[in-house]
């Protein structure tokens, strides 16, 4: 897989993306297949992004290698924050996946070796439904995958490599007269964020990948992809205790710590 690397822009600036036209019909099946050559690795926030528009439809695609995103991901959910004036703003948003049961957080908190892959399956398998949610802690409205007018969300996992996918229809009502749609100069800001773990609540812990140093790197610094590079981080980046422990440490030490994204792009619509 082809994989761009972004070069550091600053702490506190929006990451600027310009979306792609799909050269043929992007399917929500949580495979990276039909992103090839059309992903960008950004290093500080350990997240490869893909962004691509035709004229009915938005599609996104994130992966990351790094434990602590795609298990506060799994556990807490994310939701994708749309700003159709092209601002920083969080107009309304997709939430995908939804929240784990407790009783889930609890049985996965210690996976035994070569469990992950079964653990993401059924995740996968679980995340059957998708919340447009407004800024206004009220506004939510459930909507069961594949929803009307083509919207659709789906996680999925290829060893060491969480991979998430939305497709999002333009100009369409989807709950209470929100809209995607691009501003009128072709922009739009997309927001990922994760809600940091609730005090005394420990994330999952995997034993199985020992081998792997912190961000799914292997010793030899080598990213998602097989690529070498320093990338960029979105406006906040990463909190909580996501970042690099003392040296040596690998991401079974670190995989328990809870991290919380943060990540804002603005998004240049495809011709």
């Amino acid at each position: 897989m082809c994989i761009t690397l972004i070069l550091a822009q600053g702490c506190g600036s929006a990451v600027q993306v310009t979306s792609i036209a799909p050269s043929a019909p992007i399917v929500i099946d949580g495979k990276s297949d039909d992103w090839a050559g059309h992903l960008l690795y950004y290093r500080n926030d350990k997240l490869t992004l893909g962004v691509s528009n035709d004229k009915e439809f938005l599609y996104l695609c994130v992966m990351s290698s790094d434990q602590t995103v795609y298990r506060s991901i799994l556990m807490r959910g994310l939701t994708v924050w749309f700003d159709t004036t092209g601002g920083k703003g969080k107009y309304f948003g997709m939430r995908y996946p939804l929240d784990a049961a407790p009783s889930d957080m609890g049985k996965d908190r210690e996976e035994p070796p070569g469990s992950m892959d079964d653990m993401m399956k059924r995740r996968a398998d679980e995340a059957t439904k998708l919340a447009v949610v407004g800024a206004k802690k009220d506004a939510r409205t459930e909507i069961l995958l594949p929803g009307k007018f083509g919207l659709d969300a789906r996680i999925g996992y290829k060893p060491g490599v969480f991979i998430y996918e939305m497709k999002v229809p333009l100009g369409i009502d989807l709950a209470d007269g929100m809209k995607l749609a691009f501003s009128g100069d072709g922009r739009l800001s997309i927001r990922l964020e994760t809600p940091e773990f609730e005090k005394g609540m420990a994330p999952m812990r995997d034993k199985s990948q020992s081998g792997m140093s912190e961000g799914g790197m292997n010793d030899g610094g080598m990213g998602e992809g097989g690529m070498q590079g320093e990338g960029s981080g979105g406006r906040g980046g990463r909190r909580g205790g996501g970042g690099r422990g003392p040296e040596g440490m690998g991401s079974a030490d670190q995989a328990h710590k809870s991290v919380s994204l943060d990540f804002l792009m603005v998004v240049q619509k495809a011709q």
